[in-house]
């Protein structure tokens, strides 16, 4: 055991001193299932006799060593450095062949520091390496906007709620009840034409101030009701009250003294009405001074015009004597007779030629040249 130990000393020693030459430095490439299953069986096969011992004891830290397996490696040891002689021995005439990648890795196990091979990294060789798998990275995603928390308010019981909204209805329909009797007040009150405008500006104050869209509101409803009448004239609109029979039967002796005075007040209006009117067609039949002179001037004006003309026909003409005028008129008579005659005979004549000859007179007439006869 003592040698076998002080071999193994001089070994190292000599390896220290005058190093080994390598190979090339074992590659790492990415090696395929076979190639791997390859180098796992040459590894195995050099550790049958560890692996046979490591299955019978109990799994322990790679770092840590126990009594029984000192004493086993010292059992081992002897053993070991005639592998190795006989490994060196058989790949020295190959030294100046190019190793494949398998032995590279046979040849490398020799300068590393020996492990004992556990349970573990038994398996971790056995076993399959399986592919890793890229990480997938994740799409950004739009982190909502935190919410803050609404403050609920205390649940109120059915039951409370509705008779808060009945108390709330009933108090809001009293409140339009006295209103519309305010207004219909009003109307009655006055008894004459009321516009909006009039109505809307006498309740902008008060108990009973109300906006302008009430008011057109509850003015609808009394219409509806026949409490009041609408009458209008083109856009403006005005309203009346209406009055029942009992208000026409009431006594009222002030309206009464009133509706007499209005009357006289009346009749007087129409009395001096009619005296205008009467002084005013008096006025139209006779025109005025000015006017009746401007008219003289102008007649005036027109006689002067017919006089100077009247002289001017009188200085060119002569008067004629009587007994010559009477002359003249017989002679004239004359003729005139004269040329009647002659005219009933041409025609007598006329028409007995135009029958002879089958024609119209007037044609004939055309036939011999005639188209205008002087008779």
């Amino acid at each position: 055991m003592r040698k076998a130990q002080e071999r193994k000393k001089a070994d190292s020693n000599s390896s220290s001193a005058s190093p080994r030459k390598r190979g090339r430095p074992a590659r790492s490439p990415v090696l395929s299932e076979e190639e791997e299953n390859m180098q796992n069986s040459i590894i195995l096969s050099s550790t049958e006799d560890e692996l046979i011992l490591s299955e019978t004891e109990p799994e322990v830290m790679p770092n840590e060593e126990t009594d029984q397996e000192i004493e086993l490696s010292q059992e081992e040891e002897p053993e070991q450095p005639e592998e190795e002689e006989d490994e060196e021995e058989n790949k020295a005439p190959e030294s100046n062949a190019q190793p494949s990648e398998d032995e590279f890795d046979a040849e490398n196990l020799e300068y590393f520091e020996y492990k004992k091979p556990t349970r573990r990294s038994v398996a971790a060789l056995i076993t399959p390496k399986e592919p890793k798998e890229t990480p997938v990275k994740k799409a950004a995603v739009k982190k909502e906007p935190v919410k803050e928390p609404v403050k609920k308010e205390p649940a109120v019981k059915k039951g409370a709620a509705k008779k808060e909204t009945a108390k709330r209805i009933k108090v809001e329909d009293e409140m339009l009840d006295r209103n519309m009797a305010e207004i219909k007040k009003f109307i009655r009150e006055r008894n004459e034409p009321l516009n909006t405008v009039e109505i809307v500006n006498n309740f902008q104050t008060g108990p009973f101030a109300m906006g302008q869209t009430t008011i057109r509101k509850l003015l609808l409803n009394l219409i509806q009701d026949k409490e009041i009448v609408e009458k209008r004239a083109g856009i403006t609109a005005v309203y009346l009250p209406v009055h029942s029979e009992e208000d026409n039967n009431e006594e009222t002796p002030e309206l009464d003294v009133k509706l007499a005075e209005v009357k006289a007040q009346k009749e007087e209006i129409e009395a001096v009405v009619n005296a205008m009117r009467k002084e005013k067609r008096e006025l139209l039949m006779y025109p005025a001074d000015e006017v009746m002179k401007q008219e003289f001037e102008a007649i005036c004006k027109e006689l002067s015009i017919k006089q100077a003309r009247i002289a001017e026909f009188a200085g060119s003409n002569r008067v004629i004597d009587p007994a010559e005028k009477k002359n003249l008129e017989k002679k004239l008579e004359e003729k005139v007779s004269l040329k009647k005659k002659v005219k009933k005979h041409f025609k007598n004549i006329l028409d007995a030629v135009a029958e002879g000859a089958n024609q119209r007179p007037a044609d004939f007439l055309e036939s011999i040249g005639i188209t205008k006869p002087e008779c």
